[in-house]
């Protein structure tokens, strides 16, 4: 991913306090606590963006580093999250095993990253060195089966939802950053963390429903419609043909004990 600009880290904040961004934070962290055994003990985000969970990990507490390749979002992150107990750090994704060959953890978080990189297979199976026995990874792509249908429904745009059918490099140019994201197949996405040695553990789609509604529906606008679609989104994620057509794709994967 190229540098941001502190304009960029200030949109992608916009995003993130938005319905649709909070709902995105809110289904990832209910994922993860539908498959943790229990509150892990040490967490490493990488690539933690502004740090919404690496904060209610550590306010939950956890022992949490926080990682990022972006220095503004770093700063905008260290001072949205006040005096939690989070260690912020910068470093590329990919360079964070060698960042943190001493230390281990329960947990490693890695979304919204692995489109930007340029080999994500050799990257998530890095992160898996830097878990503990039975630790677990969580990572988070972009689907490709779904672009289509979000072009189609979400942004009403059909032209743009045939074009995406045809495409042989799925790529999409993010609203929110402007830069270009690769798309995963979930099948490919799975194949990273069993080449990496994990057992799959989970396979969530999210983000259905939002989309589905539309760029201008008003359902999750307010608090009641807001957990409506949160319901809906958690009864379908995990469920197939559902999750298959979701947007944005959550696995988790565990290192054997």
């Amino acid at each position: 991913m190229p540098p941001l600009s502190s304009e960029q880290v200030l949109a992608w904040g916009d995003y993130q306090e938005a319905p649709w961004g909070r709902l995105r934070l809110d289904l990832i962290h209910e994922v993860l606590g539908r498959h943790l055994p229990s509150q892990p003990r040490r967490v490493l985000d990488a690539g933690c963006g502004l740090g919404e969970l690496a904060v209610e990990l550590a306010r939950s507490g956890s022992e949490v580093v926080a990682a990022d390749a972006s220095e503004p979002m770093l700063t905008e992150a260290e001072r949205r999250a006040g005096d939690s107990s989070v260690r912020w750090v910068a470093v590329e994704v990919e360079r964070a095993a060698e960042r943190f060959a001493d230390e281990r953890f329960d947990l490693v978080l890695c979304h919204n990253v692995l489109g930007y990189v340029a080999d994500p297979a050799t990257t998530c199976a890095s992160l898996a060195t830097l878990l503990e026995p039975g630790g677990m990874l969580s990572l988070t792509v972009l689907n490709r089966a779904a672009e289509p249908l979000r072009q189609a429904f979400l942004l009403r745009d059909l032209e743009a939802g045939l074009a995406a059918a045809e495409n042989e490099e799925p790529k999409r140019r993010g609203q929110t950053l402007g830069i270009d994201s690769r798309q995963e197949e979930l099948e490919d996405a799975t194949g990273w963390l069993t080449t990496a040695g994990l057992e799959p553990v989970a396979a969530a789609g999210l983000l259905l429903v939002n989309h589905f509604l539309g760029a201008h529906d008003e359902t999750n606008r307010t608090a009641e419609g807001y957990e409506a679609v949160r319901r809906l989104e958690l009864a379908l994620c995990e469920r197939d043909p559902y999750r298959q057509v979701a947007p944005l794709l959550q696995l988790i994967g565990r290192r054997p004990a």
